[in-house]
């Protein structure tokens, strides 16, 4: 009989349960612990034992066993595999945070909960009664993890050498008298950690409160106590917690009462939802409006608009016959009435007057549209006497294009003559014509229709399950007058009663939603409202101006004469004189993504639809882009050449095909790399590619085109989703027929790919786009190369309207790139918002001290509170920021924290990460932080080599990465079919080839050292790749490159999710920029390239201290730690102590 032998049998009395048998050399079983032993075979040898028959030779490290030892310990084990498999641990096959986890039998490399019975500083252990997490490393040594179960922190860890263990740890045990066993440290930190009471679950701890969470809590309990009908408006700093106050509002005082919370957006209600008490009803404004006032209004009810494209009741109202009626009546004739409905039949002069005219009716409504959206904002009411003077203070607000100029500067420019046949047509001189008061007159009528049951009219709807029915148009409503109808009604609607109402982020509340909050307030409700009041400081753009100056945007006057550029002469008027007037300046805050458009030495900073001068490099003509082309309610992907012979081909095809407008999605270098995007896309988003026109070549007929479509229906709701996918704007399409830019050879050309366009930033691609710089000479500057970055920010923007210039654009120089008009606001919502609501709650509330204020930092441990308190002590900001959380301060606890400044080094760092996923399979929470994307890119592809999971919030890497792919594959005639180890040899012998070329070059040594950082990334990559994949294709190592390296958008739903999901499995290290990590945590920070603060481009005061204010960010994402790494040997850094 073969001996069996117990392994590490260890510590009889204190940690005997965590012993394992080992099968020396049992046929079947040799080498097998007795937890992966079958229960069967187990089961064979006490049988055998108890019978007689076993002559088992077991020892305990050299001491025999007896018969019955063995089958006390057989016995032990049976005795614990009760409920769970009996062939293979439970552990493996239990999710990590799967209850079961903590009472299943210890297997090799398993963790077990334990406790320090003496203190050992010597090895790390400061006092006795430390929770701990323990593994056996190898015979000598146990690993082991201190845990602080009561702030859920993993805190240090270290060895016990094997033969001290009995005298310091001692096992522990569950309540059911199992041992806690986990795969990870953080499983047996996540099953000792005591469950908090469900009523209590977010309410701020006693021992973290703040002074000012506390007077907020004093004050509102007395509130809600008082008989007197009073409120409170909390003015919150970003990062202070002001959703926390709320929610520690809800849980300790809502039990048993009535409360609404009204929040942002959808993806903050589904956060909320499950933060909040039940109780506590979570709505959107719009959502809440719609359901809970006018849902249940019997006078005049409406229900939301469905079975049509968008929506919009406006939009069916705009291209009804009665309104028609009202453009003819103010002077502007349709086009098919006049003309006939089919333009191909009309002589050539005929033909361009039809479209002239058709270009002016379809901006005229546009811009109704566009004010009546505002007055419905700004709850104008059609009933009351004043509500015409009411449109036009919202028009004096916003700027609208009332004198058509782009028209009437296409028309002088190209064709002259039509300008007198329109006066025969229009009955004024258009030239001349101011459409101010048609405007005012048009939504004047357009708000007494989409007012409850205004309209007669009548729709067919297309979609949905009412399609093909007749609807009447005045019993709907859409999105905007949830908001409207309830605030214009406000004082006939009967309101929902609720005890408490929370309102949050109500700097961005419109005039119809204050208006809400006032009534709910009237009805006996108690309000809470938060918000920022503080905005983040502006990105201070330069504004050149004439005669060689230079002024910050917001410091810019009316009148003042700005440097513009002359696109078809290809000069800078202004540069010395005859600069151009600015004619009006807006200001808004903005809450979203602001695009930075890098250009050599130039970077400018706008918002999505900010205008901008641009054009294709003539170089990239053969390249391919995909787009997205829509035509009445149908839409289809589609691929072609970037340039034709004639032009554009993105624009050739949409005016052959009769389209009203295009989306440009990407560009591509390879016609096969566009079609596979192409057929992808078209399968994701379950869009057609059949062309909607024949072109008499390859489409198919017409009539089966039209009945394909027709079949199809109403597909722009996906279509919308494709467009947003590729970071674009659904409401700024590249190419529309409405307004049209006329280039190239062709008449029907409106977007040249050799002459420049004016686009919104939206639709700008990297490396394939040119903007025209500006280097403060006459004729300087030139066309430069863009890269785009994005980022999240909520700031104050500015933009402007200049005099035209003689080709009849209005271009101004912003940080050096020449970009157009743009003149934004918020939809409604004024700048100050927050103060005016306080103000309308302060005069009905018995208590007129209705403001408070959160400042305290109650996220970061003192010592990072005070590395930046010094790191801003020339920053107001800063310099006074106060710890807000109490922390712990005895042994075993992180207590004050750590922070330090260039005392670890860059590889130091990673080294860190590496050991931790050595020794414990995992690391602590970890989150790298820079001022610009290039560092995360050398820190993620240092992570993907070390084989430490990462995630990256925002920039795509993966892009970068298969650059490189793409240029090994170039150089060495690869197509996407050819094998990954063909690609690895290609990247092993193009860096052989460059070190033997350059190697001991001083000039060369920087590049040498990113590209072999590079390789052994990609060549750590492969391995793993051809792990899954032995007989991939290059281009199937692209595709899980962008899987494993694209950028995550927290504000995408999808992306969100499949974020939490990996956090939870993996707790990866996040890779991010620190505008992107506003409003994130981590326990840990490593802070790269410190040196990229301030920026170098920044050198003006205003944009050193945004400078600072984006660096304090940084300093207070930390939770425990927070590292400045030492700039020495990271990548890019170039030092001042070398030649």
């Amino acid at each position: 009989m073969e001996l069996i032998k117990f392994k590490n049998w260890l510590i009889e009395s204190h940690f005997s349960e965590m012993a394992t048998l080992n099968f020396g050399g049992a046929k079947g079983h040799a080498g097998k612990d007795h937890t992966d032993t079958p229960t069967h075979y187990l089961q064979w040898m006490k049988d055998k034992i108890k019978s007689g028959e076993g002559n088992f030779n077991v020892t305990d490290n050299g001491r025999k066993l007896n018969s019955q030892e063995i089958l006390n310990l057989i016995d032990k084990e049976l005795a614990s595999r009760v409920g769970s498999r009996p062939s293979t641990p439970a552990y493996s096959q239990t999710p990590k945070t799967a209850p079961t986890a903590g009472v299943q039998p210890i297997s090799q490399g398993m963790w077990v909960w334990g406790k320090s019975i003496a203190s050992r500083p010597d090895l790390g252990i400061p006092i006795a009664g430390l929770d701990l997490a323990m593994k056996q490393q190898d015979q000598a040594n146990w690993m082991f993890v201190i845990i602080d179960a009561e702030e859920g922190r993993l805190v240090s860890r270290g060895l016990i050498p094997t033969s001290q263990i009995k005298e310091i740890v001692r096992s522990q045990k569950n309540e059911n008298g199992q041992l806690v066993r986990g795969n990870k440290p953080s499983e047996i930190l996540q099953l000792i950690t005591p469950k908090k009471e469900k009523s209590k679950e977010g309410t701020i701890p006693e021992d973290r409160i703040t002074p000012e969470q506390k007077a907020i809590e004093e004050k509102f309990e007395k509130m809600i106590n008082s008989p007197n009908q009073s409120h409170m408006v909390i003015s919150a700093l970003a990062g202070s917690g002001k959703t926390s106050v709320l929610k520690h509002l809800a849980w300790k005082f809502s039990k048993g009462k009535k409360w609404l919370y009204l929040v942002f957006n959808s993806k903050n209600k589904e956060e909320a939802k499950e933060e909040f008490p039940a109780n506590v009803q979570v709505e959107t404004t719009n959502g809440w409006a719609g359901r809970e006032v006018l849902g249940k209004n019997v006078e005049k009810p409406t229900d939301r608009i469905q079975g049509f494209s968008f929506s919009e009741k406006s939009r069916l109202l705009a291209d009804s016959p009665s309104f028609k009626q009202v453009l003819k009546s103010l002077g502007l004739p349709d086009q098919d009435q006049l003309l006939g409905s089919d333009p191909k039949r009309l002589s050539g002069s005929e033909k361009t007057i039809w479209y002239t005219l058709r270009s002016i009716n379809n901006s005229f409504k546009s811009e109704v549209l566009r004010l009546l959206g505002l007055c419905k904002s700004f709850a104008v009411d059609p009933r009351k006497p004043d509500f015409v003077q009411s449109i036009e203070n919202v028009m004096q607000k916003y700027d609208f294009d009332t004198d058509m100029e782009d028209i009437k500067e296409k028309i002088n420019k190209n064709s002259p003559w039509v300008m007198r046949e329109l006066a025969n047509y229009m009955k004024k001189d258009f030239a001349t014509r101011n459409f101010k008061n048609e405007m005012i007159n048009a939504t004047n009528w357009m708000l007494n229709q989409v007012m409850p049951h205004g309209t007669e009219e009548t729709f067919m709807a297309d979609s949905g399950p009412q399609k093909g029915t007749e609807q009447k148009l005045g019993n709907k409503r859409d999105f905007d007058d949830d908001l409207w109808f309830s605030a214009i009604h406000a004082d006939e609607l009967k309101w929902p009663k609720y005890d408490v109402v929370l309102a949050d982020e109500v700097q961005d509340f419109n005039v119809a939603q204050q208006i809400i909050l006032k009534k709910l307030a009237e009805n006996g409700a108690k309000i809470v409202a938060v918000g920022d009041k503080h905005q983040c400081h502006p990105a201070e753009t330069i504004i050149s101006l004439t005669g060689g100056g230079e002024k910050s945007i917001k410091d810019i006057q009316i009148g003042d004469q700005v440097v513009t550029y002359n696109s078809k002469k290809s000069y800078f008027p202004g540069t010395s004189t005859q600069g151009r007037k600015v004619l009006e300046k807006a200001e808004r805050l903005y809450k979203g993504e602001i695009i930075s458009i890098i250009a050599n030495k130039c970077k400018m900073k706008c918002t999505p639809n900010h205008k901008c001068l641009v054009k294709f490099d003539n170089k990239d003509r053969n390249k391919y882009a995909v787009y997205l082309m829509v035509k009445g309610t149908n839409a289809r992907i589609g691929m072609c050449r970037l340039n034709y012979r004639n032009g554009f081909g993105l624009a050739i095809r949409s005016h052959h095909e009769e389209a009203d407008y295009t989306h440009i999605l990407n560009i591509f270098h390879t016609e096969r790399e566009a079609r596979i995007e192409e057929i992808t896309t078209s399968y994701k988003f379950n869009i057609p590619q059949l062309m909607f026109k024949n072109n008499g070549l390859y489409a198919a007929e017409q009539s089966f085109i039209n009945e394909v479509y027709e079949k199809i229906g109403n597909n722009l709701e996906n279509a919308k989703k494709c467009v947003e996918s590729f970071g674009r704007d659904w409401e700024y399409p590249i190419w529309s027929k409405e307004k049209k830019e006329k280039f190239g050879k062709l008449s029907q050309n409106y977007i040249g790919s050799r002459k420049s366009f004016i686009t919104q930033a939206c639709n700008l691609i990297s490396d394939f786009m040119l903007v025209r710089t500006f280097d403060g000479t006459n004729k300087g500057g030139k066309w430069e190369k863009i890269k785009i970055e994005k980022e999240y920010s909520e700031i104050p923007v500015y933009s402007l309207k200049v005099e035209p210039t003689e080709d009849g654009k209005r271009l101004y120089i912003a940080d050096g790139i020449v970009v157009s008009n743009s003149i934004y606001r918020f939809r409604g919502a004024d700048s100050d918002a927050f103060n005016q609501l306080k103000n309308n709650l302060q005069n009905i509330s018995h208590d007129k001290d209705v403001e408070h204020q959160i400042t305290s930092n109650f996220r970061s441990r003192q010592s990072i509170i005070d590395l930046a308190n010094d790191e801003g002590k020339t920053s107001d900001h800063v310099s006074n920021l106060i710890k807000g959380r109490p922390f712990k301060e005895t042994p075993g606890k992180i207590g004050k924290g750590v922070a330090t400044k260039y005392e670890i080094k860059y590889d130091d760092a990673f080294q860190t990460l590496s050991d931790e996923m050595k020794d414990m399979g995992e690391v602590k929470q970890t989150a790298f932080l820079a001022r610009t994307n290039e560092p995360l890119i050398h820190a993620s592809l240092k992570l993907m080599k070390q084989g430490t999971p990462f995630i990256i919030l925002g920039k795509d890497i993966a892009n970068d990465l298969i650059k490189h792919i793409d240029k090994m594959t170039g150089l060495f005639k690869l197509g996407g079919e050819a094998s990954v180890d063909e690609l690895e040899y290609s990247i092993s012998q193009y860096q052989e080839e460059m070190n033997d070329k350059h190697s001991g070059k001083s000039a060369m040594a920087g590049a040498l050292k990113e590209l072999k950082e590079i390789s052994e990334a990609m060549i750590s990559s492969l391995g793993q790749f051809k792990e899954e994949s032995p007989d991939g294709s290059v281009f199937e190592f692209k595709k899980w490159l962008k899987s494993k390296f694209g950028g995550v958008d927290l504000e995408d739903s999808r992306s969100r999710s499949e974020f939490k999901k990996k956090v939870e499995n993996q707790n990866p290290v996040i890779l991010t920029t620190v505008h992107k990590s506003k409003g994130l945590q981590f326990q840990r920070v490593f802070i790269l390239r410190d040196d990229l603060w301030p920026h170098p481009r920044s050198t003006r005061e205003e944009d050193l201290e945004q400078e600072k204010n984006n660096r304090y960010i940084a300093m207070t994402r930390g939770e425990d730690e927070i590292h400045i790494l030492d700039l020495e040997d990271q990548p890019g850094y170039k030092s001042k102590n070398k030649e």
